[in-house]
C-alpha cells in the first residue's frame, strides 16, 4: 500500500482499494481467471485502461471478460475519483484540522487517556454523498417533480450531473471489534509513523510524531467503501478542549478563534465544512464529482418531501 507519509498524517492510503473486499490483494491476481502474476509468461498483469481496476494475465481473458467487466468499468472509474477527492480532502490542513476537531468532540475522546488512544484502535465511519450544486436546483426539482409522478427512475434526472463532495450523515466512532482489515491498516500506520521524524510545535518544542493517536477513516459512497490510517495532530485537541477553532485554521478567514457550534451534544463543524466546500464553484479544492444513482436517488427523496409544500404554495397562490 502507498504511504503519504509528510505533514498531513495520512498513511496506507490506496485509492485503488478493491470494492469487494476493501484489500488491494484483489490486483494481483487476473480478473478472470485469477492467475497471479507471477504466475504469467511475462510475469506481469495488464491493467484495463477504462477504469484502471481490473487486471488481466492476457488479452484473451480480458476479452473473454469484457460482457461481465463493461457494466462495471464507468463504476470503477467513479470510484477512483472518489479516492481521489478523499485524498484531496485530507490533503487540505484546513478541513484535515475541522474534521478531526470534529471526530475528537463527537467521539468523546477527550475523555480518554494518552495511553489508550496510542494503544486503540478507533474507527470512524464517514458516509458521503455527492450533492447538487444550487444554481442547478431548480431545474433538477421541476424535472424531478415530472420524474416523481411518472418512473421514479433517478437515471431519468438529467438536470444534474455533477456536485460537491459533502457528509451525509454525522459521525461514527468505535473502537469495539475492529475489522481485521482496519486492524491491519491501524498496525502498519503505527510502524510507518515510528519512522517519522519528530515534528516541531508552535511553541518550538520537539514532539515525536508516535506521540499522535491514529484513528482508521472509513469513507462510505455510493455502497463502497475506502479506509486509510490519518493522524490527529495536537492541535486538534487543544481546539476541541477549547471549543474554538484557533484563527490559523478558520474556513471563513475570519480573525480571531471561532467558537465550535452545537447542535444538540454533537458539534456542527461537519456543516461548516459543508457550508466552505459549496462555495468552492472553481473546484480549487478539487471536491467536485459526477453524481451516482445513489445520489441522484437521495436527491429525488428531497424533493418528493417538498412536493406537497411546493403544490400547496402554488394553490394559495
Amino acid at each position: 500500500m502507498s504511504t503519504d507519509s509528510n505533514d498531513h498524517g495520512i498513511y496506507n492510503f490506496d485509492k485503488r482499494t478493491s470494492k469487494a473486499s476493501g484489500t488491494s490483494d484483489a490486483y494481483e491476481a487476473c480478473h478472470l481467471c485469477a492467475k497471479k502474476k507471477d504466475d504469467t509468461a511475462a510475469k506481469k498483469l495488464y491493467r484495463c485502461t477504462g477504469c484502471e481496476y481490473a487486471q488481466y494475465c492476457s488479452p484473451e481473458c480480458q476479452r473473454a471478460d469484457w460482457q461481465n467487466h463493461k457494466s462495471g468499468c464507468k463504476t470503477i472509474h467513479s470510484y477512483e475519483e472518489f479516492g481521489q477527492s478523499f485524498l484531496n480532502f485530507l490533503r487540505h490542513p484546513k478541513l484535515k484540522h475541522f474534521l478531526s476537531v470534529a471526530i475528537i468532540l463527537d467521539g468523546n475522546l477527550l475523555s480518554k487517556t494518552q495511553q489508550h488512544l496510542l494503544n486503540t484502535c478507533y474507527t470512524v465511519h464517514l458516509e458521503i454523498v455527492v450533492r447538487h450544486e444550487e444554481k442547478d436546483f431548480a431545474q433538477a426539482v421541476a424535472q424531478g417533480i415530472q420524474i416523481i409522478f411518472s418512473t421514479r427512475r433517478p437515471e431519468d434526472l438529467t438536470a444534474v450531473d455533477t456536485g460537491y463532495f459533502t457528509f451525509h450523515r454525522g459521525i461514527n466512532c468505535e473502537s469495539d471489534s475492529p475489522s481485521r482489515l482496519g486492524l491491519e491498516l491501524w498496525r502498519a500506520a503505527k510502524a510507518e509513523q515510528k519512522k517519522l521524524s519528530p515534528a516541531v510545535s508552535s511553541d518550538g518544542s520537539e514532539r515525536k510524531r508516535a506521540d499522535n493517536p491514529i484513528v482508521i477513516m472509513n469513507w462510505v459512497w455510493n455502497g463502497t467503501s475506502m479506509g486509510c490510517g490519518v493522524e490527529l495532530f495536537p492541535e486538534a485537541f487543544e481546539d476541541a478542549k477549547n471549543k474554538t477553532i484557533r484563527e490559523s485554521m478558520r474556513l471563513d478567514g475570519g480573525s480571531g478563534p471561532m467558537d465550535i457550534g452545537f447542535v444538540g451534544e454533537r458539534c456542527d463543524l461537519l456543516s461548516d465544512i459543508d457550508k466552505f466546500v459549496a462555495k468552492d464553484e472553481s473546484n480549487e479544492l478539487r471536491l467536485r464529482m459526477k453524481m451516482s444513482m445513489n445520489d441522484k436517488r437521495i436527491l429525488l427523496t428531497l424533493i418528493a418531501e417538498a412536493v406537497p409544500q411546493f403544490l400547496e404554495g402554488r394553490q394559495n397562490a
